[in-house]
């Protein structure tokens, strides 16, 4: 089912925000029970990324134990040539993944940056 991942990123985007935990639950179980593997558009990082921005941060863990650690979406995205949107990240890594980790992609997201922009 390579466009799961898409259609609960999109499901959520669209649903009020209270029952995000509900839906974080039951993808949790079906990832664990199917094993499915996400096979991600080129826009699903920055789907995710601005889900991730418009929810409660308590909700962080569940989201990015369901669709992966921020840190490599980011570096997707700085892949991909959008710095902006990898920047989008910073705050989300800081939180699960620790300051170190920020540092280190704030300063990628600047090189990428200068270079795209020189």
């Amino acid at each position: 089912m390579p466009q799961y991942a898409d259609v609960v990123v999109s499901v959520a985007f669209r649903m009020d925000a209270a029952l995000w935990p509900a839906l974080f639950d039951a993808v949790s179980v079906e990832l664990s029970t199917h094993h499915i593997v996400f096979c991600p558009l080129p826009q699903y990082a920055d789907v995710v990324v601005s889900v991730a921005r418009k929810m409660d941060a308590a909700l962080w863990p569940a989201l990015f134990d369901a669709v992966g650690p921020p840190d490599a979406l980011a570096e997707g995205l700085l892949a991909a040539g959008q710095p902006v949107s990898a920047a989008c990240c910073l705050l989300i890594v800081d939180r699960l993944q620790g300051a170190p980790a920020a540092h280190a992609l704030a300063l990628r997201t600047i090189q990428v940056r200068r270079h795209i922009f020189s």
